[in-house]
């Protein structure tokens, strides 16, 4: 599985035009794991609206060693992804409003522990 996030996703979150980079985080194919890891409009050298990009492994519990991705612009808008759940949108946050499913599991479940044979193959 290989999860690559592209600058070009803040397109949703910031006016302007950035160049395109790539950087893969996970790539089973490559042996890469990046862990932890974030980057900023400010080390991008990016001159528009300041915007940060998050991924973070969670631990404990159902959730050990899934991931979510966090695009925060800094006038407000957050965007929660889980990479780990096929980019699953977990919320939007911003401007006073949210944006999402409030599951009643508080929890990002992390694929292994879900029986993908339960419920006639829904997991």
């Amino acid at each position: 599985m290989k999860t690559k996030l592209a600058l070009s996703v803040l397109a949703v979150m910031i006016s302007g035009s950035a160049a395109a980079k790539t950087w893969v985080l996970t790539s089973a194919e490559q042996g890469v794991e990046q862990g932890n890891w974030k980057i900023s409009s400010q080390q991008l050298k990016f001159q528009g609206k300041p915007f940060s990009i998050e991924q973070k492994v969670l631990h404990g519990g159902k959730q050990e060693g899934s991931k979510i991705i966090t695009l925060t612009s800094k006038d407000g808008l957050t965007i929660t992804l889980s990479p780990t759940r096929g980019m699953n949108l977990l919320h939007i946050e911003g401007f006073g409003s949210r944006i999402g499913w409030d599951s009643p599991v508080k929890e990002v479940v992390n694929p292994a522990n879900i029986n993908l044979e339960s419920r006639n193959g829904l997991g």
